[in-house]
């Protein structure tokens, strides 16, 4: 896959596939990990982590 066409598809998803926002979820509310923490696991900025919640 070309990489512009994922960065672009990516974008246009808020950062996140369905399947990463349901993993990030799963992270944040078990208490386990602040937003930071999932931020950086996925590779995404904090405020997107924050706009999935």
């Amino acid at each position: 896959m070309d990489y512009r066409v994922f960065e672009a598809t990516a974008a246009c998803a808020g950062g996140l596939t369905p399947a990463q926002q349901r993993h990030v979820l799963a992270l944040h509310t078990a208490g386990e990990h602040t937003s930071g923490d999932v931020a950086e696991l996925v590779g995404v900025s904090r405020a997107t982590i924050q706009r999935v919640r």
